[in-house]
């Protein structure tokens, strides 16, 4: 239970001071969570925000994909990933995610999502 409390009391932080415009602060944070607990969607999508607007696009993606590895059926994180490949000009890769989500194919989009970041 003290992990448990320890880490909603890290994600309040972390949040308090992303809000608040300590990126670099939020990000220790984050990071200091996903070291506790590696599969903390909400650290991950928290790091991929951050990234992304700090245009450290790649960053972005791959914490994005690292939330769809955890959980493969969030929309708004896929459409995301996809639109950030455009922006950098991987449009088959985008094209490719948008495909296996839209004939919903879940644990392809896993595979993906792993091969990406482990590249």
């Amino acid at each position: 239970m003290k992990n448990k409390n320890e880490i909603i009391e890290l994600t309040k932080n972390a949040e308090n001071l992303a809000e608040q415009g300590d990126l670099e602060a939020a990000i220790i944070l984050f990071e200091e969570i996903l070291s506790k607990e590696s599969n903390n969607l909400n650290a991950l999508q928290s790091l991929g925000n951050i990234y992304y607007h700090q245009n450290k696009i790649a960053k972005a993606i791959t914490y994005y994909l690292k939330t769809i590895i955890v959980q493969p059926d969030q929309h708004d994180i896929i459409m995301s990933i996809c639109y950030l490949y455009k922006k950098i000009e991987e449009t088959k890769k985008s094209e490719t995610l948008l495909d296996l989500y839209f004939r919903n194919k879940q644990e392809q989009i896993i595979d993906f999502a792993k091969k990406e970041t482990t590249n």
